[in-house]
């Protein structure tokens, strides 16, 4: 147990020594790490009881959040959190709810001080430390060498004392050393853009023509990036301004993209046949195919929810839907493809997502965008 207390004037904490003790242990609330311009030292001020929000989270990751919740109350040491991917995109708002959910005092690190690991050795009650873009404001000095912050991590520096590290990071750009042990880093969570289902509930408290909510999600679903700021955006310009979506994504700083479809799989014309079956195919009965086309692909700028028998995608249209498959014909040819992805194209930051179609038919998120094999896979 620490021998160091804080003493305090109610906003600012410094540590001191026992003898000059006025609070044992940090009350819990929110505290932004500062460093004293002569001396060096470090001390906490505290900033409020906890995170708050200008707006309304809409439940959104509310799931992971109790599990880690859960499992940090199981655990007997420190936990690691790192939350990575696209700005705008939920993660720091994960990051400060997961901070509030813990019932611990939250200590924002701006970047790493000389002296932060002996500050952590010197507290007495468990603590969150929160990093927000870490990799932007605490990397460098990481790489520096001016600290060595794994043996923080891993506990070294905290006794009988379990901490939580909340991390966020727009790109990975930091030492494997912290993410290749789940002992320093026991969860990791990326990020691209915010689901459609927090989007969803967004759009259908904030728009004022209710009738446009499906053409709203629809240019919603053109969007290279989905991120609360773009999606604010747009709704308050087709308030604002009394314009239909499509209209307002015309003129608005927004990225959209073109979704292709990467067939495996090609019918030569004369094999094309009206009783053709696609689980009859798929379950191997032969229908004399032609040659099979790596990532052949079929861009298309209408981004289907679902998929359905008869919908036409530019010149193609939907003759069949099995296991994840869909059959397209060429209405110029009638050529036959058989297809088991839909990809992305058309912006740099999502080139390697793309989507599988289910059983029923629905658009789901799936693997990066390669090679497909005779399987599909």
């Amino acid at each position: 147990m620490s021998n160091y207390s804080f003493s305090t004037d109610g906003v600012r904490y410094a540590i001191v020594n026992d003898n000059n003790m006025v609070v044992k242990n940090l009350p819990v609330g929110v505290y932004n790490m500062r460093e004293e311009k002569k001396g060096g030292n470090i001390y906490l001020e505290r900033i409020g009881d906890k995170f708050t929000f200008p707006f309304e989270r809409f439940g959104f990751d509310d799931e992971f959040i109790s599990y880690v919740v859960k499992r940090y109350a199981k655990l007997n040491k420190n936990m690691g959190v790192l939350l990575n991917g696209t700005k705008g995109c939920g993660k720091t708002c994960t990051a400060k709810e997961l901070a509030n959910e813990l019932k611990l005092p939250v200590i924002i690190v701006p970047r790493v001080f000389d002296n932060f690991g002996e500050f952590v050795q010197k507290i007495g009650n468990s603590c969150c430390f929160f990093f927000d873009e870490f990799d932007k404001n605490c990397v460098s000095e990481y790489d520096d060498d001016s600290v060595d912050l794994l043996p923080i991590f891993d506990g070294v520096r905290s006794g009988d004392v379990k901490h939580v590290f909340i991390l966020t990071t727009n790109e990975l750009k930091i030492d494997d050393s912290f993410i290749s042990r789940p002992g320093r880093i026991l969860y990791r969570k990326s990020y691209d853009s915010l689901p459609l289902d927090s989007i969803s509930k967004y759009v259908e408290k904030f728009l004022v023509k209710k009738e446009y909510f499906e053409e709203v999600m629809e240019q919603v679903g053109r969007m290279a990036i989905r991120s609360i700021d773009i999606i604010k955006t747009l709704i308050d310009e087709v308030n604002d301004m009394d314009v239909a979506p499509h209209v307002a994504m015309e003129y608005l700083n927004i990225n959209v993209v073109n979704y292709q479809l990467s067939c495996y799989l090609e019918t030569r014309p004369d094999f094309v046949r009206d009783d053709f079956c696609l689980s009859d195919f798929l379950g191997g009965k032969p229908y004399g195919f032609g040659n099979k086309h790596e990532a052949k692909t079929i861009e298309s700028t209408k981004v289907p929810n679902k998929l359905t028998i008869g919908d036409k995608i530019d010149r193609y249209i939907i003759k069949d839907i099995c296991d994840g498959h869909f059959l397209l014909e060429d209405i110029t040819n009638k050529m036959l493809f058989i297809c088991a992805v839909l990809g992305v194209s058309g912006y740099e930051d999502f080139v390697s997502t793309s989507y599988t179609v289910d059983a029923e038919g629905n658009i789901v998120r799936s693997r990066p965008v390669g090679w497909v094999t005779d399987n599909g896979m």
